[in-house]
């Protein structure tokens, strides 16, 4: 696809771009960062100016104000369009996305329509520009034949010169990634692990930290040592009569006899947690440890529980019974009490997520549970690396192996030491081989 003319004709142009609506959905703020930085990569490799429009999650509203996200990026869109006065916006809002590329049918009604409005709208209140709509997602890459990145690159800049035929104008392209999205960042992220322009969002992080200060949760002249057990809206729930209900996943609110039946992801419990940190502390002295457990806890899975009890014939007795375990199951992270420099961060509020953040851009090692997903601490780390201080993460499974952190968010062994771990199958001593190789190679060790 596309010749080297095509790419020398299309570099003479100044081109910005944008994206569109990263932040739509009600998702996780470390996904709408995923989203957000391969479209990112995209744009920049190509050697397109970034307009940047803030972003927010609906989730946790104030996450990107204390990640200090937002202010990262000089050039904004309200002031490169002049959207500051709310007709411009209002206009701007109204403005359709043009999804043709994707659509079976690019002369239906509704598409003619649509690109009608868009032609009257852009050429009345934004005469200057050239909007060009790309939307991304993996049947757009089925359907043009994209497999690696220098297809796609060839494509964008193959659709500008199809669409600008006034070279006066500024053109804009507006980016919005749709759908599947996981062959989009293998595509992005394996060939582009790092920003090509080398921002840097860790030094944006840091600044917002001189202006709202938090303090470490760790002590300062130990090992750092993070352990973070997801559960929440995604855990299970062992009934007391010994059956399990996954609040989430396709099997949600069933009772199973075997929690590898179904769910959300493997049921790695608190006391697996809890088990693999001792033995791995004893492996040096437990006492060179700062620990800092983190889990947003179960009091969100026992509330989607008790929402949902009608799609159960539990009597009266199971009812009680289960309230009481939801008692039992608060205490369940006690457990950790016996270690002599703990903090916990338990249960889902601003100021715990907040903690572990911090907490995550400090630890020298963090020990998690592989959920089905690309992991949120793996998402921070993608964005907020550090090359001179480099975590090791040990991502426990039990039996569905890890994805691939290198291709699929770009995290090689300069930003992280990733050991994937199976519960029941660890090689006590090549882990610890491995994990004092790199406490080493790092200069961890704390004196």
């Amino acid at each position: 696809m596309g010749a080297i003319s095509t790419s020398q004709s299309s570099t003479e142009l100044a081109v910005y771009f944008t994206l569109f609506n990263v932040d739509q959905k009600k998702v996780g703020f470390t996904d709408i960062l995923m989203r957000w930085s391969t479209l990112y990569k995209l744009g920049v490799s190509l050697g397109y100016t970034y307009v940047h429009k803030p972003i927010i999650c609906k989730n946790t509203s104030k996450i990107y104000n204390f990640l200090g996200f937002n202010n990262s990026f000089n050039l904004q869109l309200d002031n490169f369009l002049n959207l500051h006065h709310s007709p411009n916006q209002k206009i701007y809002n109204y403005r359709d996305f043009d999804y043709s590329s994707i659509a079976n049918s690019r002369y239906s009604p509704r598409t003619l329509f649509s690109k009608i409005k868009n032609f009257i709208v852009d050429n009345i209140f934004f005469s200057r520009y050239r909007l060009v709509d790309i939307v991304i997602n993996e049947t757009f890459l089925q359907k043009y034949s994209i497999t690696d990145l220098n297809d796609l690159q060839n494509y964008v800049k193959n659709t500008i010169l199809r669409q600008t035929h006034n070279p006066q104008k500024i053109i804009l392209i507006r980016f919005q990634l749709s759908g599947a999205r996981k062959k989009f960042y293998y595509l992005i992220n394996s060939q582009l692990a790092d920003f090509p322009d080398r921002l840097n969002l860790r030094t944006s992080y840091f600044e917002a930290r001189d202006k709202q200060p938090i303090k470490s949760k760790f002590l300062a002249d130990k090992l750092k040592l993070l352990v973070h057990i997801r559960q929440g809206d995604t855990a299970f729930i062992e009934t007391p009569w010994k059956t399990f209900i996954p609040v989430y996943g396709k099997k949600l609110f069933t009772e199973l006899n075997d929690p590898s039946q179904g769910g959300y992801a493997d049921l790695i419990d608190v006391n697996d947690y809890y088990h693999f940190v001792k033995k791995f502390t004893e492996y040096w002295d437990a006492e060179k440890f700062s620990l800092v457990v983190s889990s947003d806890g179960y009091k969100k899975a026992f509330s989607l529980l008790h929402d949902n009890l009608s799609q159960f014939n539990f009597n009266s007795k199971q009812i009680k019974q289960l309230q009481n375990t939801e008692i039992l199951y608060q205490k369940k992270f006690n457990i950790f009490d016996e270690f002599k420099y703990i903090t916990y961060l338990i249960g889902e509020t601003d100021e715990n997520l907040y903690n572990l953040i911090h907490s995550t851009l400090e630890a020298d090692i963090i020990i998690m549970g592989f959920r089905n997903t690309l992991g949120m601490l793996l998402k921070i780390i993608a964005h907020y690396y550090d090359f001179d201080n480099p975590p090791i993460i040990i991502e426990l499974y039990k039996k569905r192996k890890p994805f691939d952190s290198k291709s699929l968010l770009g995290i090689d062994s300069n930003k992280a030491e990733i050991i994937p771990v199976k519960l029941d199958d660890c090689n006590w001593e090549d882990l610890i081989l491995k994990v004092n190789k790199a406490i080493n190679a790092r200069r961890y060790i704390k004196k």
